[in-house]
């Protein structure tokens, strides 16, 4: 949170100074709303880099793509550097053609802002640097030289820079995984849909072709840039998913519109306008802009029809918890701290500093498992077995009843050798099941109870 603050800070003030309750909708209003003006913002800004006809189709395809539905509706800050991102695209376009120092103050600014939000946005700079540096040549094999040199330089240097740099340690020191080359593309094509990046490429020709290299270019930088960076992070250094190349999104939707508009165009011409042959034009016409409108309408579909909102059932774990135990005092034990502790402590959860006597909620640390605190204090032996007993003395100590809560994907960082799950599918028994897949990722809920 100390390098994404922004979203963080305000919703804080807008809870303290009772612009918002803290009720869940009221928290993520302020999100639908800026999601829902991202999409007149897609359209107002493609007009110029697409064309008025993709724009609007661009803009209609961001409305019904499940991800940013997602986004729209989760409180933290991404889809605030997706309208940042369109912001950074028509501050970058303008100033190309301007060439004036104000309008390359409004390119950082908006880099600068939607950096606030998450950390990621800053992926845009690489890509505009690309772009400054290549707009006025053509690629003839000494600048495709100097292309492919300066990024593997760059591409080199960006594992040693997530160990020594600061802001990127911290996101380093989030990620116990090891690195996977396989897990960013995976991600990329749940996150963007195998159509949309195919298109997306077909794009890049096609508007390279009909309204000039600058303009493809620009948008091909912004697109390619995230995924390059995060493929190579992620097969080197800690494993990557490609809900961080959100800042790609503006350009690969843009991309993607027009080579189903510009398709439809060339398809009309190619089979005529013969009265036999109009039917089957239009139809052929139509084909790859209704394939993307069905792809994201049948995904966010399922995303509110079955797939939970591509989210983690923490809101129903909470409340099975609390129709077995009522105002019984509590002992949670959790992978989800702030979630559970939202829907569990709803008097504390703003203040980290503060819990509820009745209902301690405790995150699993993997620091704990050696039975000594912080300090070197030897608190049990050391062992996931042990330490689960641990937990079961201090909720007895406490006279509260001890609930295990935790999805298995963010158990594993802290239970690397599965000894903790073990432990639990031993000694415990299993309460409630509530299974959720988000593309690859499981993210089902497992409440386990001791025996007895």
């Amino acid at each position: 949170r100390a390098f994404y603050p922004l979203t963080f800070l305000a919703l804080r003030l807008a809870i303290d100074m009772q612009w918002l309750s803290s009720g869940e909708g009221a928290i993520r209003l302020p999100f639908a709303l800026f999601g829902i003006a991202t999409v007149p913002a897609l359209w107002f800004v493609g007009r110029r880099l697409i064309g008025d006809g993709a724009a609007l189709f661009a803009a209609a395809l961001l409305a019904v793509m499940p991800w940013h539905v997602y986004w729209s509706q989760n409180a933290r800050g991404y889809v605030f550097v997706v309208l940042s991102s369109v912001a950074v695209a028509a501050a970058a376009w303008r100033w190309h053609e301007t060439g004036r120092r104000r309008d390359l103050a409004l390119v950082a600014a908006a880099i600068a802002l939607g950096t606030l939000f998450h950390l990621t946005a800053l992926m845009q700079l690489l890509g505009l640097a690309a772009f400054f540096a290549l707009r006025r040549h053509e690629l003839g094999s000494r600048a495709l030289l100097g292309c492919i040199l300066g990024a593997a330089i760059v591409l080199a240097v960006l594992p040693i820079a997530m160990v020594y740099l600061p802001p990127l340690q911290g996101f380093l020191g989030a990620k116990s995984e090891g690195a996977s080359w396989s897990h960013f593309p995976i991600t990329a094509g749940y996150f963007f849909r195998p159509l949309l990046l195919l298109t997306a490429i077909a794009g890049f020709f096609l508007l390279r072709r009909r309204l000039g290299r600058e303009r493809a270019l620009l948008l091909a930088c912004l697109a390619a840039t995230p995924f390059l960076v995060l493929t190579v992070v992620g097969g080197t250094t800690a494993k990557s998913t490609a809900r961080y190349a959100i800042c790609a999104l503006p350009a690969l939707v843009w991309l993607g519109a027009f080579a189903a508009f510009e398709l439809a165009g060339l398809l009309r011409g190619t089979f005529g306008q013969a009265p036999g042959r109009r039917l089957v034009a239009n139809g052929a016409a139509a084909f790859v802009g209704l394939a993307l409108l069905a792809d994201f309408g049948v995904g966010t579909w399922h995303y509110f029809a079955d797939h939970h909102g591509d989210r983690a059932r923490w809101p129903e774990a909470c409340r099975f918890v609390e129709r077995r135990f009522g105002a019984g005092r509590l002992h949670v034990l959790t992978t989800g701290e702030p979630i559970v502790r939202y829907y569990l402590t709803r008097d504390y959860w703003q203040n980290g500093s503060l819990s509820d006597p009745a209902r301690q909620i405790r995150i699993f640390a993997h620091w704990l498992y050696d039975g000594r605190l912080a300090d070197g204090t030897k608190i049990h032996e050391p062992g996931a077995a042990a330490h689960l007993q641990w937990q079961v003395e201090q909720a007895r100590a406490n006279s509260a009843q001890l609930v295990v809560a935790l999805t298995l994907p963010e158990l594993a960082e802290y239970d690397a050798d599965g000894s903790l799950w073990r432990a639990l599918r031993a000694e415990f028994e299993l309460a409630l099941y509530l299974p959720c897949w988000v593309g690859p990722k499981d993210q089902s809920i497992y409440v386990f109870l001791p025996k007895g």
